[in-house]
């Protein structure tokens, strides 16, 4: 079977591989959280997933995958739904899609086409968070599997980091012990793994994912003795030694497209593809779950809803915690600062009086011209000395 973009390895619940994961918590969350404010969710979210199935059935494991890888790494918030920075080179500037473990995921358009359709009727109300959770219990009633209703109230998350799905995300050769001390970091046990491990009943696996089970498995045994030889012999001809990379198997190949208990027979039978699945099986710890669920779907499925609630309450976000994307691939723009109020303007700085103003001189008093100085009066003309008055001649002196 050849589908392009399908998962790398459909391991949809394992477990966290840090201890760093948000433990469970659902107080704020409960099954009618949207009842107000967007009553009509669930038939929206049906006839959106109607069309995506329509489109392309792979869309329904696969956006289980999505929610599953969601909850794996910090909590179900929608981090795996965010891209990376623009540009970004640097596996610390890189989000969660971009980790190598997570090239292989599909069904973001989906994600962001039932976001889309739900935002048309309630914006801004129902997180990327929530649309993806109900997305993965839809995935699992429209194949074959339980219903149920989740609990909601979660918010987006604003952070999504590479190096956080590389350190926590599982892979596909891990051990029993790694896989239960995994799940008890994140409030789950080992009835959890071996329960929401059935969710394998539908999906597929890229080759790279279980060819060193079927191509020199070790140095005594070519193939793994853990796997039935006639299945490994089918899978070389599906995986060659070099395949195309595109090229998938189904998990559970007896139901392929069929949520049921199949995937446990298969175990018992050494038919199961991933050495992780099997190994459920070759442990006796683990071995009577798969032996119970395998003869009774009931209990299977009860005990499936209970797992995939718990999982589902991983490290959520709620109340006024992270946001409610507009759109589940970015976080929402920061809304630009209220503009700063301008400091009302100083008082009018009194200013000094003007300096008196200096007034101009008055001009110069004209001075009333000094009297005329009296001149003193001339000096007495010298009267010329009179001119010596002609003494009259003496008398004649008088006869006698």
């Amino acid at each position: 079977m050849d589908r392009r973009g399908i998962s790398n390895v459909l391991y949809v619940f394992a477990i966290v591989w840090a201890v760093s994961a948000r433990p469970i918590q659902s107080t704020w969350l409960s099954e009618d959280f949207y009842s107000d404010d967007c009553p009509d969710l669930m038939q929206i979210m049906r006839d959106a997933m109607n069309v995506t199935a329509e489109n392309d059935p792979v869309n329904l494991p696969a956006i289980l995958r999505l929610f599953a890888h969601d909850a794996m790494v910090n909590g179900v918030d929608g981090s795996v739904l965010l891209d990376s920075k623009p540009g970004a080179k640097l596996p610390a500037d890189k989000a969660e899609k971009d980790a190598p473990i997570n090239l292989s995921l599909f069904g973001f358009e989906a994600v962001e086409f039932l976001k889309g359709e739900v935002e048309m009727a309630c914006p801004g109300v129902v997180s990327c968070a929530d649309v993806l959770t109900i997305a993965a219990q839809l995935s699992i009633e429209m194949s074959g599997g339980p219903v149920y209703q989740s609990l909601l109230g979660r918010r987006d998350g604003k952070v999504s980091r590479y190096n956080d799905a590389v350190a926590q995300l599982p892979t596909e050769t891990m051990s029993l012990d790694q896989l239960n001390a995994n799940f008890a970091s994140i409030g789950l046990d080992q009835t959890d793994l071996v329960v929401l491990s059935g969710a394998h009943t539908i999906g597929f696996a890229h080759c790279e994912a279980f060819s060193k089970r079927i191509y020199n498995f070790s140095s005594t045994d070519p193939i793994d003795p853990t796997m039935d030889w006639t299945l490994a012999d089918q899978l070389k001809h599906v995986c060659p030694l070099k395949p195309d990379p595109n090229t998938v198997q189904a998990l559970d190949i007896t139901t392929i497209e069929t949520f049921d208990e199949s995937f446990y027979f298969n175990l018992q039978i050494n038919e199961g593809l991933l050495a992780s699945d099997q190994l459920l099986y070759t442990s006796d710890a683990t071995s009577p779950l798969v032996d119970q669920f395998a003869a009774d779907k009931t209990a299977f499925f009860d005990s499936f809803v209970t797992s995939m609630i718990k999982l589902g309450n991983v490290g959520v976000l709620t109340g006024t915690q992270g946001e409610i994307r507009e759109v589940c691939s970015m976080v929402n723009p920061s809304p630009p600062p209220p503009p700063r109020a301008s400091p009302p303007p100083p008082p009018p700085r009194a200013s000094p009086p003007p300096p008196p103003r200096a007034s101009p001189p008055p001009p110069p008093r004209a001075s009333p011209p000094p009297p005329p100085r009296a001149s003193p009066p001339p000096p007495p003309r010298a009267s010329p000395p009179p001119p010596p008055r002609a003494s009259p001649p003496p008398p004649p002196p008088s006869a006698l």
